[in-house]
This record gives structure tokens, C-alpha cells and sequence, in this order.
């Protein structure tokens, strides 16, 4: 392991040095990290691989040149050399620019450093996927408890109204009404469904229970109300009809003054010919 180290750490140090010692290149040299050792912290290995996945070279390889430009007899073929030494140098550079990152990924997967470091994060991403499962079934644990006490508590709610409604089935009986023990219930051999109805609101319920519920509630008991005042305005409408009625009998008929005698009252009343009643001429007696 110590050999695999020391090896690639004169590697990458000797192409350091050739970037650090090119005189003719264009750019400034950037100093880059070093292999270092098997001792070395994640973040100083991190730092290398990040700076050398990236190489690029500030080489001008002048020794790549095809053409000795000394050697031109005019501007424009020399201007012609040396685009195609600058082609080649491209060319070369490209190549080595390659090289080089190759070289970088081969060692990354066989180092050591790097290998611990996947296999603590394949680890960690182990357990963390194991810590969400967790989570997960306790999530659900605790969906399914809740659940369960939900339905208890609406378990509790129905026991405790039908304890109000067997109150309320006594109390309507110590009023002397007449109530069955087995209102709600249906008949378990004619499978016949018995419907509880609210006339007042025009619904249907499923139990007795329920219709009990809503029988107190606002809406039914507002509804009730105006229903006995619609009823009470109808029976007082009635009832002066009727007083109108009997008032205009009254009129029907006008009986002449008494001093005139029989033959007057006879000779002033004439009879209705649609009704059949005697009627009186509106006539003024003094």
C-alpha cells in the first residue's frame, strides 16, 4: 500500500514540476495538491481529485513544431507555418490534457482513501435508507394506534348515545307515550329495513339513534318552528274567513220597523233568486 503511495505521488509531483518550470506558456502556474499518503484526511484527498479531474496543461509544446519559421520567405508563408505549428500544439496538448485525467480516474479507483470513503458512504446511505424504513413502520404503528382509538372513542360516543336515547325512551314513557323497546332494530328474518323519518325536514335515517341526533339539532328545531307559526297564520287566516262569513249572513237579511206591521215587513222583503234569502230594500227609515 505504502509502494502504491509513493509511486503516484512522484507521479503527479514530476507533472506538477513540468507545469511549474514551462517558460513559454501563456498562463500563470497554479500550484496543484499533492498525492500525499495513506495517512492523508478525506478533505485533502477530496481536494486533489476535484483539482486534477480538471487538469488542463499550461505546456506550450514548442517542441511539436513542424515548421522552423526562420525558415519563411515571405509574411504569408510564414503566416501559413505557423498556424499549422499552432495545430499541431493544440493537437498534442489535447492529447496529453487526456492522458493525464485518464491517469487521475485510473488511480482514484484503486485508492484506497477513496475506497474507504465509498464504502462509508454506501454505509451511511445504508442505514439512513434503514433509519427512514424505521421511521416509516413507526409512522404507521402509530397510524394504525391512533386509528384503533378513534374507533373506541366513536365506540364510547355510540354506547353513550344510546344510553341517552334509553333515557329518553323513559322519560317518554313516565309521560305516559307509547314507545317500543325495538324501534331502531330490523327484522332480522324478513331482512326488512325499517327508515326513520323527519317529516318537518323531509330527511330519512338509518337508525333511531340518528334521527334522535338530529331531532335536537338547530336546524330541525328552527324548521319545527316555523312550522307552527306557518301553522298558527293559517288558523288565524281561517278564522277570520270565518268571522267574515258569519258577518255577511248577517247583512243578508234587514227587517223592516215594527210599527209598520206584518203587511210592510211582507211587501219590503223580496228573496234572493241566487241564494234564496230574503233581502231588505235599501231603503232609509226615518
Amino acid at each position: 500500500e505504502e509502494g502504491f503511495f509513493a509511486i503516484y505521488d512522484a507521479l503527479f509531483s514530476n507533472v506538477e514540476q513540468d507545469e511549474a518550470d514551462e517558460q513559454n506558456a501563456e498562463k500563470k502556474h497554479e500550484p496543484l495538491p499533492a498525492f500525499g499518503t495513506s495517512e492523508s484526511s478525506w478533505s485533502d484527498v477530496s481536494a486533489f481529485y476535484k483539482s486534477w479531474m480538471t487538469f488542463s496543461s499550461r505546456k506550450a509544446f514548442t517542441h511539436e513544431n513542424e515548421w522552423n519559421l526562420k525558415e519563411a520567405t515571405n509574411r504569408k508563408l510564414r503566416r501559413a507555418m505557423e498556424q499549422q505549428n499552432k495545430k499541431l500544439r493544440q493537437a498534442v496538448r489535447k492529447d496529453y490534457i487526456e492522458e493525464v485525467r485518464k491517469m487521475v480516474g485510473y488511480v482514484q479507483s484503486r485508492d484506497p482513501r477513496y475506497q474507504a470513503y465509498r464504502k462509508a458512504k454506501r454505509k451511511a446511505s445504508a442505514e439512513k435508507a434503514e433509519r427512514e424504513h424505521a421511521e416509516r413502520e413507526s409512522r404507521k404503528a402509530e397510524e394504525a394506534l391512533r386509528k384503533k382509538e378513534r374507533k373506541e372513542v366513536q365506540r364510547r360516543e355510540e354506547n353513550e348515545r344510546w344510553q341517552e336515547l334509553d333515557a329518553d325512551r323513559q322519560a317518554r314513557r313516565d309521560r305516559g307515550e307509547d314507545v317500543t323497546e325495538d324501534e331502531d332494530e330490523t327484522d332480522s328474518e324478513s331482512e326488512e329495513v325499517v327508515v326513520f323519518n323527519c317529516d318537518v325536514c323531509r330527511k330519512t335515517f338509518k337508525s333511531e339513534v340518528k334521527l334522535f341526533e338530529h331531532n335536537k339539532s338547530k336546524k330541525h328545531q328552527q324548521a319545527v318552528q316555523k312550522q307552527k307559526e306557518a301553522s298558527r297564520t293559517k288558523e288565524a287566516a281561517d278564522a277570520d274567513g270565518d268571522d267574515g262569513e258569519e258577518a255577511d249572513d248577517a247583512k243578508c237579511v234587514r227587517f223592516a220597523p215594527p210599527e209598520r206591521g206584518a203587511e210592510a215587513l211582507s211587501a219590503a222583503l223580496s228573496r234572493d233568486p241566487a241564494t234564496g234569502l230574503l233581502l231588505a230594500p235599501e231603503t232609509d227609515y226615518a
